[in-house]
C-alpha cells in the first residue's frame, strides 16, 4: 500500500493478520500540471495525454534520496519541451 500526504510518499507493509509491520519512504508520487495547448506528456517514463483544458495527471516512482523526474511535453507537430522535477526524499526516522 502507498500513501501520499502533500509531498510525502510512504510505503507500508502488512503481516498476514493485516497489521502494519513496516513503513518506508518512497513509492509512486502524484504529479499534476497544465500545458497551454494540447500535448502528450511523458512523466518519469509514463505517457499521459492532457485534457481539452491542457490539464494532465501522472504518477512517477520516487526513492529515498535525490530524484530527477523528467517531464516532457510533445505537441501535435512533434515539438518537445523538457523540464526536470528534482525531489530530495529524506530518510524517515
Amino acid at each position: 500500500m502507498r500513501e501520499q500526504i502533500d509531498t510525502s510518499v510512504t510505503g507500508s507493509s502488512f503481516d498476514n493478520l493485516n497489521r502494519l509491520s513496516g513503513q518506508n519512504a518512497g513509492g509512486p508520487m502524484q504529479f499534476t500540471g497544465t500545458v497551454n495547448k494540447w500535448a502528450t506528456m511523458t512523466v518519469g517514463g509514463q505517457t499521459v495525454t492532457s485534457d481539452a483544458n491542457g490539464n494532465w495527471n501522472a504518477t512517477a516512482n520516487v526513492t529515498t534520496g535525490p530524484n530527477a523526474i523528467p517531464l516532457v511535453a510533445t505537441d501535435v507537430n512533434g515539438n518537445t519541451t523538457t523540464k526536470t522535477s528534482r525531489i530530495d526524499r529524506p530518510v524517515q526516522r
